[in-house]
């Protein structure tokens, strides 16, 4: 059946002529390296395909072995390097690479192919730059990871989390008012963390008590860990660590959603660039007074049902 699959895609591929591939690896949960290929064509109706075919075991994660792998797969797909006229890679050295880059050796055989940089790498990367930038946002995805993970990763923690009773919520923000299990933090993607956020806010209390539990002596947990988690008790217990965690969220939602865009097979270069305009003016928005006013109101509300230390003037928060 697999075999019947196989030829069916090569004869869609091979209807098109031209086509074009889309290679990235990654260690699995074993650390063993997993190289994964896609082909993208064009049919005769100019509808856009991507066809995956498979995740290949590679020794090593050298240019040259990624290489020989896209090699070996289009043979096996009989399909030949000199209708390949385009490569998308991210931008590691082993790929991208102008001197020995899988990139390069392709350039040898085929010069009419093109590179084009992944988008959502792209997308990641200049994430990655702008929160270096803002230490109060680098504080609070380092406390979410280090705080979500000491939960999941401890049989107990988990235990103690979902059996943390909170009285009935009638306050208008609703928050803790439906327990969650919290979601592992990215170390990665910067694009897909807003889940893992969203989801540490709308339990904020719930982890708190959980912490607190687990540091009382529950859970068997490192000296140098301990000391770790005991500061972030008292970060839980500031009114700008709830602020900044909102904040984190309004700015990765619009981000988040231009990511998924960026997935889109369909879309076109055009489109992309559209969607990263329109990205632009919704974080620009953010910056008036009245919608920092909103979210300020919001943090307030969450801020009373978490009982957290006010602030004596909400607008410091603004200097920050």
């Amino acid at each position: 059946m697999s075999l019947n699959v196989q030829r069916g895609l090569v004869k869609s591929i091979k209807s098109s002529e031209f086509f074009s591939i889309i290679a990235d690896s990654t260690t699995d949960i074993s650390s063993a390296e997993q190289f994964s290929l896609c082909i993208r064509y064009v049919d005769s109706n100019f509808e856009v395909h991507e066809v995956f075919t498979g995740l290949y075991n590679t020794p090593d994660s050298k240019a040259l072995t990624f290489f020989d792998a896209i090699k070996d797969i289009l043979i096996r797909f009989t399909l030949s390097t000199s209708n390949l006229r385009g490569h998308c890679f991210d931008g590691a050295a082993n790929m991208s690479g102008k001197l020995n880059g899988v990139k390069k050796l392709i350039e040898y055989i085929q010069p009419k192919s093109c590179f084009v940089h992944c988008s959502n790498h792209s997308l990641n990367l200049a994430l990655q730059e702008v929160a270096r930038k803002n230490i109060s946002m680098c504080d609070i995805f380092t406390m979410v990871r280090d705080v979500s993970n000491a939960i999941l990763e401890s049989a107990k923690g988990k235990s103690i989390y979902e059996n943390i009773v909170l009285e009935p919520c009638y306050h208008p923000s609703k928050l803790d008012s439906l327990k969650q299990n919290l979601l592992p933090f990215c170390s990665t993607r910067w694009s897909v963390r807003v889940k893992s956020l969203t989801r540490f806010l709308d339990n904020y209390s719930r982890v708190q008590k959980t912490l607190d539990e687990m540091l009382s002596g529950s859970v068997c947990i490192a000296d140098d860990r301990k000391s770790t988690l005991r500061g972030y008790v008292k970060k839980f217990k500031k009114f700008k660590t709830m602020f900044f965690l909102t904040i984190a969220i309004h700015i990765f939602g619009p981000v988040e959603q231009l990511a998924k865009v960026l997935q889109n097979p369909k879309f076109c270069a055009s489109d992309s660039i559209k969607a990263a305009d329109t990205l632009k003016k919704t974080l620009l928005s953010f910056r008036t007074n009245e919608n920092f006013e909103k979210i300020l109101n919001t943090v307030n509300l969450h801020a009373e049902l978490c009982e957290l230390e006010p602030l004596d003037d909400n607008r410091r928060i603004q200097t920050t």
